[in-house]
């Protein structure tokens, strides 16, 4: 008998853990739906529809909107209570369209839909074009990311920040700290496993000389390696600017480093082809992508230091406010319950009923998932949100503060529904016909965004008008108060060239009366107190003023001035009370005009004032 041929190594099927050697992986399958292309539709569209919105239905600013354009009159390094990011896009915008409403909301519609395309690039790279298109129709259908895509406040930019900060933080974190080889825009990284030829000897590995560092093939590698750092750092330097909450995204960053550290790169094409990943590259340095992300950490902490400067000249009065919206409070169990409930049930309401139902548990289990780029996500989601509900035991929450960390949670609840996220064994993450609610459920979301852009119209037929249930009860009758009391301020005006306007009243009142007047003047306001609680009384106040008159507006039908504002004016007189009400008629607003004759003293305090 002639001798048994003996079977020569291939390196393709004899590697351990091969599809040889363990099971053979079928076929991807086919899809020739164009996802891409029903992503970019959508974006387009999400974008037209909400210019259309903004130009052709200007709905009355809400009373945060006006508070923050008239910021724009005064643009400095920061505010009272905020970081200036917001004041400067207003700035910029209506310095373009003019100081109407849709100069205030121009920047909310785009970064809005800026931050659906980084999503949308963010899931594509992760996964594929279904993934990614579904975490774009996800996002879509929350409630509160169509309200931060059209209200324009501090959440729009730091929403836009946050999503380039964790696109940019991904591709960088792909080249394992930076050092690539000739796959660089592939994500693999440096550190690869030696393959095995098919057939022939195995290729020698230049041996590389002790304290010399490898050439790359292309000249500018290392750079364009690191542009994503780079960026990632820009990125995370504006989202500061915007709001200090950013800040958490290093701390993030730094979670998922060190969390990650034994999961592997998925390898190029994974997701679109099971053979491509048959052989992925190891887990990238962590020293190296610990090292980098200290690096970014500093880099965007750079970007506060005219902010830290200012607040410093002005005894730290950000800060002050921020460490008073954190305070602890006393509270019996059932008042923290109820906050915790109320956070929850905001938070069901505002991303979308089913979806997010069906991401409590995934964003629950998925850290046993051994995938990095489920880490990645779980990190930048689940973490922030479980810290922010164990908050909401502590005091209340506002149902926006955690909108940043659902970018991340969308994108793995798409990726879930397209099959992505294995499931191992004792991980309890629902699949089969939970799955098959996740269409439907964007769908339902997807109806309730359409129904909140109806609702301006819709509140009065269903009752709701004026109501604590209306849900535009902020935008109502803001512009109506203005017009019954620009009439008499042209006239005062008139008779009285230097007067000023004064509100003994709330912020809200102040700040749509200087967007709404027809002159748009500066509005000064009087609290009876010395104490710092918004930005009109950290400005220089009518102390300036001093021998002038002021038309002086209270809130309330004939509400009496306070004896304590009568006292720094030489005399004051009633003029008339007004009654603004809705287009509806349904709500109304009242406030009463007094005259006040030759301002003679105002009391400032001891905290320093900033010019206006």
């Amino acid at each position: 008998m002639p001798p048994k041929k003996k079977k020569m190594p291939n390196a393709t099927t004899d590697q351990p853990g091969s599809p040889e050697t363990t099971h053979k992986t079928p076929p991807a399958p086919a899809c020739s739906f164009p996802w891409r292309r029903a992503a970019l539709l959508l974006l387009a569209g999400l974008l037209g529809w909400r210019l259309l919105y903004l130009a052709i239905f200007p709905l009355g600013l809400v009373p945060d909107e006006s508070y923050y354009w008239d910021w724009t009159r005064s643009l400095d390094w920061s505010y009272f209570s905020k970081p200036p990011m917001v004041a400067w896009l207003i700035a910029l915008s209506t310095a373009i369209f003019g100081n109407n409403e849709f100069g205030v909301r121009l920047p909310a519609a785009l970064l809005g839909v800026g931050s659906l395309t980084l999503i949308w690039l963010l899931a594509r790279r992760m996964f594929d074009d279904r993934t990614a298109f579904w975490a774009v129709a996800a996002t879509a259908g929350g409630v509160g990311f169509a309200v931060g895509g059209y209200i324009m406040t501090i959440d729009a930019p730091l929403l836009f920040s946050w999503c380039l900060a964790l696109y940019a933080f991904w591709r960088w974190q792909e080249t394992g700290g930076g050092n690539l080889t000739d796959h660089v825009g592939q994500g693999v990284s440096v550190h690869r496993v030696p393959q095995v030829a098919a057939s022939g000897p195995v290729p020698r590995t230049p041996v590389r000389k002790p304290g010399r560092s490898p050439q790359p093939a292309v000249p500018g590698e290392r750079l364009r390696g690191n542009r994503w750092l780079l960026l990632a750092i820009l990125a995370c330097g504006l989202g500061l600017l915007s709001k200090l909450i950013m800040a958490v995204f290093l701390g993030l960053a730094f979670l998922f480093v060190f969390s990650a550290r034994r999961l592997p790169l998925p390898a190029p094409g994974a997701s679109e082809s099971p053979a491509a990943a048959s052989t992925p590259p190891p887990s990238p340095a962590t020293g190296k992508l610990a090292a980098g992300t200290l690096l970014l950490s500093l880099g965007a902490l750079l970007f506060l230091l005219p902010f830290l400067l200012w607040n410093a000249r002005y005894d730290w009065i950000t800060f002050q406010h921020t460490g008073d919206a954190f305070g602890s409070s006393q509270r019996s169990v059932g008042q923290a319950l109820g906050w915790a409930l109320d956070f929850v049930g905001g938070q069901i309401g505002l991303g979308g009923p089913v979806v997010m139902l069906l991401l409590i548990p995934l964003l629950a289990m998925a850290w046993r998932v051994p995938d990095r780029r489920i880490r990645f996500l779980w990190c930048f989601s689940a973490v922030p949100l479980a810290v922010v509900l164990l908050l909401s035991f502590n005091q209340r929450i506002n149902a926006n503060w955690p909108l940043a960390f659902y970018p991340a949670a969308y994108i793995m609840i798409a990726a879930w529904a397209c099959g992505h996220v294995s499931v191992q064994p004792g991980v309890p993450i629902p699949g089969g016909r939970w799955q098959a609610l996740f269409r439907p459920g964007i769908v339902v979301g997807l109806v309730l965004v359409a129904l909140l852009y109806a609702l301006p119209w819709l509140s009065n037929p269903l009752g709701l008008t004026g109501g604590k249930q209306d849900p535009g009860l902020r935008l109502r009758t803001w512009p109506e108060t203005a017009s019954a009391i620009d009439p008499h301020w042209r006239a005062f005006k008139a008779q009285h060239p230097e007067a000023f306007l004064l509100v003994a009243g709330g912020r809200d009142l102040t700040s749509s009366l200087a967007f709404y007047l027809s002159d748009q003047p500066l509005v000064y306001r009087w609290t009876g107190s010395t104490a710092i609680g918004t930005q009109y009384e950290l400005w220089e106040g009518p102390e300036t003023r001093l021998d002038h008159p002021a038309l002086i507006v209270v809130e309330g039908y004939e509400q009496p001035l306070p004896a304590a504002l009568a006292n720094r004016f030489r005399q004051t007189t009633r003029l008339a009370a007004l009654t603004a009400q809705s287009a509806g008629g349904r709500h109304q607003r009242q406030v009463t005009l007094y005259h006040g004759d030759t301002l003679q003293a105002w009391v400032t305090g001891k905290q320093r004032k900033v010019p206006r």
